[in-house]
């Protein structure tokens, strides 16, 4: 798969001031791609207020896609709300809580463009302390491995709703997650 253009999904929910750091990252890593790099794009979700007003968008990312809810909708729907609207060939999942270092998208396109078999990755995410963090114990990496397996299944299961919606792998977990809940 040839990936010609990423798309940034940032959900918000009174975090208009986290919104503007988040955005900004991404716009200063999105600067340093290589001149005929992936394309990246980016569509924001205000879930119900507070988060930013159409200006400040506009201002941190001109061309950017702002879809507002009257209500918080929750992460789930906001998010493919925004993924129906998306013109990337790859969403990136962002809380406005998260930052961008460096030029992260030439290696995330590679890593799409890898191989067919790859439909999901997960970024390796850091603390912005200062401070030192003491090393991880066994329940911490027990979590962190349990979180990055979540976040790889829920990119996999939106991969899938956007790209093969009529799948069996598709249909059958919702046919799942349906017998599970009832």
């Amino acid at each position: 798969m040839t990936v010609r253009e990423i798309t940034a999904i940032l959900v918000c929910w009174k975090d208009a001031g986290e919104f503007r750091e988040a955005a900004a990252a991404l716009a200063q890593a999105r600067a340093r791609i290589p001149s005929g790099g992936v394309a990246v794009s980016l569509v924001v979700v205000n879930n119900g207020g507070g988060g930013p007003r159409p200006d400040e968008v506009e201002a941190l990312w001109p061309g950017a896609t702002l879809l507002t809810n009257p209500s918080n909708r929750g992460f789930g729907p906001a998010v493919n709300q925004a993924a129906r609207v998306a013109r990337g060939d790859v969403l990136l999942l962002l809380n406005p809580d998260t930052r961008a270092e460096g030029e992260p998208f030439s290696p995330i396109a590679r890593a799409f463009e890898s191989g067919a078999s790859v439909l999901a990755i997960a970024p390796r995410l850091v603390e912005l302390r200062e401070e030192s963090l003491p090393a991880p114990g066994a329940d911490e990496v027990l979590v962190e491995t349990i979180c990055s397996a979540i976040r790889i299944l829920v990119a996999f299961i939106i991969t899938l709703s956007i790209r093969a919606p009529k799948s069996a792998v598709f249909n059958f977990f919702i046919y799942s997650r349906i017998r599970t809940i009832t």
